[in-house]
């Protein structure tokens, strides 16, 4: 594959997960309310829980465009320190919670 192909294909990707994200963000929006009506949590709750998923969406689609250059290049230990920063601050940021809630 020549640099222009894979340029354009990264190009084409790139406009893939912002349509995906466009599609996918109204569809959360409409089913989520559906879908947790039965739990009657407050609707600061459900503001909170929908904005997670919205935020893990949008970074998902973001972390699987840029991990393919990274696996065609077998650069893995740049591919996996990115997922283990970004588990360990969710960890982190769960134990914080874990902790306020416990007071």
């Amino acid at each position: 594959m020549t640099k222009k192909l894979l340029a354009r294909i990264f190009m084409l990707e790139s406009i893939f997960v912002i349509c995906c994200f466009g599609l996918l963000i109204p569809i959360s929006i409409i089913v989520f309310p559906l879908v947790i009506a039965k739990y009657h949590w407050t609707w600061i709750t459900q503001l909170l829980l929908l904005s997670s998923i919205v935020i893990s969406l949008f970074f998902q689609g973001w972390a699987s465009y840029y991990a393919v250059p990274l696996l065609m290049h077998k650069q893995l230990r740049e591919y996996y320190q990115v997922q283990i920063a970004s588990a360990g601050g969710r960890l982190i940021i769960n134990f914080g919670f874990y902790i306020i809630s416990a007071y």
